[in-house]
């Protein structure tokens, strides 16, 4: 029995991935400026849904995190969107129990709030691989007006995804390419955040550490039902982003 006791001890050591940490505590925040190419479809359910041609538009996003070296307490990192876009549908849906037709102003605005916990599993010089959950709060106004008639429709609530990060540093210089991820998926529906870019770190110095980076990021909310709700949004560009971290 003991000798059976201590090889299952011995084979969950083994299997069980080792959290790393940091060497000491740190805070970090930035700002990004993400340039916004949005498309889609909403509508009260898929077969009064119709498609639609929104603006590009500029949104800025604030995020700050705290990272400690106290092993399996996960870090946390908090995280602002701002989207607004308006544009046209030139097909026949309906929202909220109306019939718009012909072509009909639309305009949706999404505020979200991130909270991001999560491991360090891997932190090396050149590879580091995050891994946690993300409880994400959206707030998604959708707004159809057609001359004198207007209805609008507007979801919240909190959405959990699984949420991961990887950086690669590239030998010699000061720049690494990084990725960031989340992701749920249930019942037909999707629900995704990701993004790519390569940093370039200005300053690394032992008080403090600021990188930019450039990079590309697709948010896509493709719901049956949201909040009695359809809609099937991407957006999607190119974001420019600035660090600093102590």
């Amino acid at each position: 029995m003991h000798k059976t006791l201590t090889g299952i001890t011995l084979a969950t050591a083994l299997l069980t991935p080792q959290l790393a940490s940091a060497d000491f505590l740190s805070v970090y925040g930035g700002i990004e400026a993400w340039r916004v190419d949005p498309s889609g479809a909403f509508g009260d359910n898929q077969q009064n849904a119709a498609s639609f041609e929104l603006n590009n538009d500029t949104a800025t996003t604030f995020y700050i995190g705290f990272e400690h070296p106290i092993p399996l307490i996960p870090n946390i990192k908090l995280r602002r969107d701002e989207i607004d876009t308006n544009g046209q549908a030139t097909s026949s849906f309906k929202l909220n129990g109306d019939d718009f037709t012909g072509t009909v102003d639309v305009t949706t605005s999404l505020k979200q709030t991130d909270v991001i916990i999560y491991w360090e599993l891997l932190d090396l010089d050149l590879f580091s691989f995050d891994f946690g959950l993300n409880a994400k709060y959206i707030d998604i106004e959708l707004t159809a007006k057609d001359g004198d008639s207007s209805q609008t429709e507007n979801a919240k609530g909190w959405v959990p995804m699984a949420y991961a990060a990887a950086e690669i540093g590239i030998p010699g210089l000061p720049l690494s390419v990084w990725a960031e991820g989340s992701y749920i998926g249930y019942s037909g529906d999707k629900f995704y955040d990701a993004r790519a870019a390569l940093r370039y770190k200005l300053v690394d110095t032992l008080p403090m550490d600021l990188t930019a980076s450039v990079g590309y990021r697709a948010l896509v909310i493709d719901v049956d039902d949201l909040d009695d709700v359809f809609a099937d949004i991407d957006f999607n560009g190119y974001y420019a982003g600035i660090e600093l971290r102590f």
